[in-house]
């Protein structure tokens, strides 16, 4: 194969992968967007009413509108620079994320000092360990050409020195997924064998659902690790209904996305969340 084809085929798969980039990250974008505005009416009426500032207030809006900006900036021509605004987003968007269910975690477990050092000691393991790499990544960024140096507009990519050193942030955040996983199943199993069906509280069976579907699909996502861009919409998505649940049952204000299921006349009711289809 002389230069000239095998340039030809260089260009041909480089565009076939930027394609396929774009619409991913076109779709995830989308798909963020789209669920931002079914729930804004949620956040309205469960986390905006309240008078004085609270520091999972603070970290949910943080989580949201830090994966409102990703979601944005995944339209946008990428450059080097951009592309580092993205990742620290993303960063940010997934810690504020886990942190407000740690907190939710700590709770289930009645502050205890025990559960909260085991807690923190594992976040900031993974979050020093992403935040070294994140460094480490933007400062050795470049656009780099696919096919020519000659040719570095025709088709160019982001290349770093971080290339297997990723799999160590999604290795720990695995680790933590999984310990506050055991604990919010150990804590809520524990409650459902002492109080009864008959008397047992709505909220309860809302933490214990909403636990589970949760860490479930954050672990088998980091697992299976589909991709920062994918993780950080499904992180902020599910978090803004936990919340929605969570006040639900507390205060008894409904959330619009919980309707009687097939009845499109129902009235919106305190239901447990279960993941959209």
């Amino acid at each position: 194969m002389d230069d000239a084809a095998l340039a030809a085929e260089q260009l041909a798969l480089c565009m076939n992968d930027q394609h396929i980039s774009f619409a991913l990250s076109y779709a995830s974008g989308a798909i963020f967007l789209y669920d931002f505005l079914l729930t804004f009416p949620d956040e309205l009426s469960h986390m905006w009413r309240f008078k004085r500032v609270r520091a999972g207030s603070i970290l949910f809006f943080i989580a949201r509108y830090g994966g409102f900006t990703s979601a944005i900036i995944c339209f946008l021509p990428v450059d080097v620079a951009l592309g580092n605004v993205r990742t620290c987003m993303r960063l940010i968007t997934i810690v504020s994320s886990d942190a407000v269910l740690a907190v939710r975690t700590w709770a289930i477990w009645e502050r205890r000092k025990s559960v909260l050092l085991l807690l923190l000691s594992t976040a900031l393991g993974a979050i020093g360990a992403a935040v070294f790499i994140l460094e480490k990544d933007a400062s050795t960024s470049k656009m780099a050409p696919a096919i020519s140096p000659l040719l570095p507009n025709l088709c160019s990519y982001i290349e770093s020195d971080v290339t297997n050193l990723w799999s160590i942030p999604y290795f720990l955040t695995i680790m933590y997924e999984t310990i506050t996983l055991v604990l919010t199943l150990a804590q809520i199993l524990r409650w459902r064998k002492r109080i009864p069906a008959s008397v047992r509280s709505s909220l309860s069976d809302a933490l214990w659902k909403d636990g589970v579907t949760y860490f479930a699909f954050m672990l088998v996502l980091s697992i299976i690790n589909i991709g920062l861009v994918f993780q950080v919409t499904v992180h902020t998505r599910y978090l803004s209904r936990l919340m929605a649940d969570t006040d639900c049952q507390l205060t008894g204000t409904p959330s619009s996305l919980n309707f009687v299921q097939g009845d499109p006349n129902s009235k919106p009711v305190c239901t447990a969340w279960s993941p959209p289809e």
